[in-house]
């Protein structure tokens, strides 16, 4: 299970529409995978919701301790497919996120991007 930025919200909050499907979905998940501009992004996201910081930040804290859970640190080879990646789709609406979504792939667990990791991700609840 891919933990989007959107996903990561449903969880954290309860009272984010979505919350207790979203809870289902990630303990059902056999795999959960994340990378470091989605957890940039939740901050973002968190921070603009005018949700407490604090709290957001230690949840933050708490998923990169979490052994469940596999972050994928993007590094400058990552930031150069994920740009490339958006260019060559200018029409979409991609952030950077989404274009180290796809760059992702490959890059964290072996099964990552395979059919058995990709029952839907969270967001889709969002």
């Amino acid at each position: 299970m891919l933990l989007d930025t959107a996903g990561l919200l449903c969880l954290y909050h309860a009272d984010v529409p979505f919350h207790v499907q979203a809870v289902t979905a990630y303990q059902a998940a056999q795999q959960r995978l994340t990378h470091s501009y989605i957890l940039a992004e939740f901050v973002a996201l968190v921070t603009a919701r005018r949700f407490p910081r604090l709290p957001a930040l230690q949840y933050m804290a708490d998923l990169l301790d979490n052994l469940a859970v596999e972050v994928v640190w993007m590094e400058e080879a990552f930031h150069r497919e994920a740009m490339a990646f958006l260019l060559a789709r200018v029409d979409k609406g991609y952030s950077l996120s989404s274009g180290n979504r796809q760059t992702a792939r490959g890059y964290g667990s072996a099964t990552f991007g395979t059919a058995a990791v990709q029952p839907r991700h969270v967001a889709r609840f969002c």
